[in-house]
C-alpha cells in the first residue's frame, strides 16, 4: 500500500526507530528543519510514551521540507503520521521483503540504510551518530554503516545528499 511506501521512505531518510516514527505528530514535532525525537509508541498497547525513547534521551534529526513532500508523494497523499501501527508497518515490510526475495532484512534495516546512505552522501560520522542517537561512534561506524555496491542515485540518496546533508550542523 502507498502509505507504507511513504513510511519506509521516511524511516530510511531519518534513521528513526519505528516506535519513534509512530509517535510523531506532523507538524507538531517538526520545527526549524529539525524533528524532535523525545517519545515513542508502546508497541504492545499503542500508547504514546512521552519523554521516553530507547536511549532515554531527546535528540533532533535534521529534515528538509522535501522529505515531507516526497514522503506524502510515496504515500499517495495518505495521512501516515499518527495513523499507522507497528504491526501494520512490520507486516507490510515483511511482505515486501518476501516479494523481493531478500534475506537478513528487517524493519530495523531502515536505520542501517540511513547510516550507510548518509556515509555515502558525505555526512560526517559524528553527525550520523547524533541523528541515530547512538552513545558511541563505534556503534554507528562498525555496526550501522555498511559498504554499498549499488549504482546510481535512489530517492533516499538524493534526499540525504542534496537536502539533508546541507542542514547538518
Amino acid at each position: 500500500a502507498p502509505k507504507y511506501r511513504g513510511a519506509f521512505f521516511f524511516l530510511c531518510c531519518t534513521g528513526l526507530r519505528v516506535a519513534e516514527f509512530l509517535a510523531l505528530r506532523y507538524p507538531d514535532d517538526f520545527e526549524d528543519n529539525r524533528i524532535r525525537v523525545c517519545k515513542e509508541i508502546d508497541t504492545r498497547h499503542g500508547n504514546v510514551v512521552i519523554d521516553d525513547t530507547k536511549t532515554g534521551r531527546e535528540r533532533f534529526v535534521p529534515y528538509a521540507q522535501s522529505l515531507i513532500d516526497k514522503t506524502l508523494e510515496f504515500a499517495d497523499g495518505a495521512v501516515i503520521f499518527g495513523k499507522l501501527t507497528y504491526y501494520g508497518i512490520k507486516k507490510a515490510f515483511m511482505n515486501a521483503i518476501k516479494k523481493n526475495g531478500l534475506n537478513n532484512v528487517t524493519i530495523h534495516s531502515t536505520r542501517h540504510t540511513f547510516a550507510t546512505t548518509c556515509y555515502h552522501a558525505k555526512v560526517q560520522p559524528k553527525q550520523i551518530q547524533a541523528a541515530l542517537g547512538h552513545a558511541t561512534l563505534a556503534m554507528t561506524t562498525d555496526v550501522y554503516t555498511h559498504c554499498s555496491m549499488g549504482k546510481g542515485d535512489s530517492p533516499i540518496m538524493t534526499y540525504l545528499r542534496d537536502d539533508f546533508a546541507p542542514l547538518v550542523p
